[in-house]
């Protein structure tokens, strides 16, 4: 019982069962646990005086992706185009990219 010893578990002494049927139970089904010579108890439960929470959750700062600049966020646009092209793009691993690609090469534009 070194848990019990070090603080991490509390043991629920078998004296503080009000209940009389629950008394009862434990005494005739021995499910009492046997801590040193004297003191019976009916079970255990963490200590929470000794458990560390971990903030794992929530907003913090520094936390996340970073934000995309305004000029480089990629946006939803639909078009329509014919039927063969769709299932064309749609084998494509990156059809945004490809779109992209040849949007740029085919005007002239330039990136900003």
């Amino acid at each position: 019982m070194d848990c019990v010893n070090a603080g991490w578990i509390e043991a629920i002494p078998f004296d503080r069962v009000k209940d009389q049927d629950i008394r009862q139970m434990y005494q005739s089904k021995e499910m009492l646990f046997a801590l040193g010579q004297s003191m019976h108890v009916v079970g255990f439960r963490l200590n929470a005086d000794h458990l560390q929470m971990k903030h794992r959750g929530g907003k913090r700062q520094g936390a996340g992706r970073p934000a995309v600049d305004a000029l480089y966020r990629r946006e939803l646009v639909t078009v329509r185009l014919p039927a063969w092209l769709a299932e064309w793009l749609k084998r494509q691993a990156d059809a945004s990219r490809i779109i992209e690609q040849a949007l740029v090469e085919c005007y002239g534009l330039k990136s900003p």
